[in-house]
């Protein structure tokens, strides 16, 4: 058997998301027709050349997202794209980047429970990396079809384009006002999903414990940077610049490599270290306790964290918390409300909250 996509072990996207992504993309092109039964879990893992917990994986997430039903003795059965009599409404998420964001990942996943729960069909289509044009492909055929509410997350202006020429109703999920602009005549609402919004409450507490200065590691593109709320404050601040290259693993050794170089003998430590991400902080701390480094009696240390995924350390960790399963829950509740006869906010604020720890 061939399968009609390609797994590539060189993309930083795991292999079932591949796999998710490329029959997503399969049953957009009417490869496989409603009702038709895709590959078993064997023959699928032989064709892949991988192992069967990756097809069982990918099958399972199909099912969870609305592709395909499990039936016993037959397979996993491609649905038809009209709702069905059970169902109260369907609504079409498009997630930028979820193969590689365990924020949106959870986001998603959170959503899609309380959308399940209240009789509403969900289903997803995703984009990451390479993969972009068959992620825009999936939607625009997805688009053609019915459904009662769009909301796109993670906006690009080649999805907002589709989605706003459709006509249906859509909202709009992003990270800072830029990337949910949006004048199209359909677009309910904007929701902004802030990583930075509690730096205004570590900037209040840099002030209050008297921190004169701060080592800020930060992404090259796309994060928060917290030096003109510092420096406003006037708290000196030196931001080192991590380009967002490879997989996890690679921007963990690029943390510590970093983090080991600006705090390498004979400098003086900063009063606080601020790790913007999860991943830059868990190369940091390694390095930090590879040295010997006493938090918070050296230096103070504050990251960055999404909930349900952040460094261990033997100490609770200071951060900026982003929590995916409560904004989740709270984008599912106004979705519904609006689908119910209600109104979607025009503009929704959610983000990082500041949760003190031990080592700042």
């Amino acid at each position: 058997m061939r399968l009609p996509f390609r797994i590539d072990r060189e993309s930083r996207t795991g292999l079932a998301e591949q796999m998710v992504e490329g029959f997503k993309s399969a049953i957009a092109r009417g490869v496989y027709r409603p009702d038709e039964a895709l590959p078993g879990i064997l023959e699928l893992a032989d064709a892949a050349g991988v192992s069967a917990k990756v097809p069982r994986t990918a099958l399972a997430r199909l099912a969870e997202e609305g592709w395909v039903k499990p039936r016993r003795g037959v397979g996993s059965l491609v649905l038809p794209c009209d709702a069905g009599p059970d169902v109260r409404g369907r609504i079409l998420v498009y997630a930028r980047g979820t193969g590689y964001s365990y924020y949106s990942v959870q986001l998603v996943s959170a959503m899609r429970s309380r959308f399940v729960k209240a009789g509403y069909r969900l289903m997803t289509v995703s984009a990451s990396g390479s993969r972009k044009k068959d992620g825009l492909l999936q939607l625009e055929a997805r688009l053609k079809e019915r459904w009662n509410v769009v909301l796109e997350s993670g906006t690009d202006p080649d999805s907002r384009k589709l989605i706003a020429d459709s006509g249906l109703p859509f909202a709009v999920l992003g990270d800072g006002a830029p990337a949910v602009d949006s004048n199209a005549r359909n677009c309910i609402g904007r929701i902004h999903l802030r990583s930075g919004k509690a730096v205004p409450d570590f900037v209040r507490a840099c002030v209050r414990k008297s921190a004169n200065s701060v080592l800020q590691f930060v992404y090259a593109e796309g994060a928060f940077d917290a030096t003109d709320a510092l420096r406003v404050a006037g708290v000196a601040t030196e931001t080192v610049r991590i380009p967002r290259k490879g997989d996890t693993e690679a921007v963990v050794r690029a943390a510590f490599r970093a983090t080991k170089k600006h705090t390498a003998d004979g400098r003086p430590f900063p009063d606080v270290i601020l790790f913007t991400d999860d991943y830059l902080a868990q190369g940091g701390f390694l390095s930090l306790l590879a040295r010997g480094v006493r938090i918070p009696e050296d230096v103070g240390v504050v990251s960055h964290a999404n909930r349900g995924l952040g460094p261990v350390w033997l100490k609770p960790v200071t951060r900026l918390e982003m929590d995916p399963f409560a904004h989740g829950a709270e984008i599912a509740r106004r979705t519904i409300s609006f689908l119910q006869g209600g109104d979607f906010p025009r503009e929704l604020d959610l983000g990082s909250v500041w949760k003190p720890g031990k080592t700042f």
